[in-house]
Parts: C-alpha cells; structure tokens; sequence
C-alpha cells in the first residue's frame, strides 16, 4: 500500500537518490545544463532548505518505510501589477517515481497531494513545465489534466 505525505528531514536520503534518476536523464540530454553525476551533500542542503521553507511543498510517496516517489512544488503570490492581476499559484518543479514503482499510480497520487494542497490555498492554477524531449511526463500530465498555456523557446 502507497502513502503520501509531507516530506521531513528523516526523508533527504531518499529524495536525493530518486532527484539523482531524474538529474540523469535530464543530464543525458542536456549535458551542458544539468549535472550529473551530482554532488549528494549540495543536493541535501538544498533539499533541507527547502523542506524549512512554508512556500515550498515536499511530499514523499511510501511503500512501507521505503520512499518510492516525491513531487516538489512551490506556492507563489503574484502582486497586482499595471498589466496583470494578482494570483495564487501552485508551480510543481519535480516530480520523481523509482524506476521499478513507474506504472502503479504513484505519479497520480503524489500529484493528488497538489491538488489538495491548491483547493486549501485558494490557488487560481496549478503550472508545471515539461522537457520536450520527455514524451512519458508530457503524456502523463496531459492524462492529469494539464494543457499548454505558454511556450519556451531558446536558441543555443
């Protein structure tokens, strides 16, 4: 049986090493922005910072004791400005499922976990943002129900 919850500091080891598969593909195919192989203690910090920080959502998908999944968001306000309106936002910057666990409904759970989190906060819209060359995930958050609102593009 899978469990969400929130991630704690008794959870770093485990994020780091499913944050270290996801640097790997990433790295594969970008190799002059992403690292790889990373440096475990940075990665740490980071993740510590970011669990002591209310903005920041961390949850942590459990088969047992074991960590098998996280998903990283951020909550965001946006002031008011001359063009735009304020607004609440979710932006969900990881999402990581262990290679043998990919398939059972982990992704949709711990995206579940943002879901609730939007209603509790009142956010007009959760965003995420996906590697083009990444059919799986592109794929999975349409299934999720996300669509495509804006387009980044880069000349190298």
């Amino acid at each position: 049986m899978i469990k969400v919850m929130l991630a704690n500091n008794n959870h770093i080891d485990d994020l780091v090493l499913l944050n270290a598969e996801v640097q790997e593909m990433h790295s594969k195919k970008y190799p002059l922005i992403f690292k790889y192989p990373i440096d475990s203690s940075l990665v740490k910090d980071d993740f510590i910072t970011k669990l002591a920080n209310k903005h920041h959502l961390i949850y942590v998908a459990l088969k047992g004791q074991m960590v098998v999944g996280y998903i990283w968001a951020q909550y965001i306000e946006r002031a008011e400005s001359a063009l735009t309106y304020s607004a609440k936002k979710i932006k969900t910057h990881h999402i990581a499922v262990s290679k043998q666990e990919r398939g059972e409904g982990i992704g949709d759970m711990l995206m579940g976990s943002i879901n609730i989190e939007a209603q509790k906060r009142t956010v007009q819209h959760i965003a995420l943002d996906v590697w083009c060359f990444n059919n799986k995930a592109e794929s999975f958050f349409k299934k999720s129900g996300y669509e495509v609102f804006n387009i980044n593009m880069w000349k190298l």
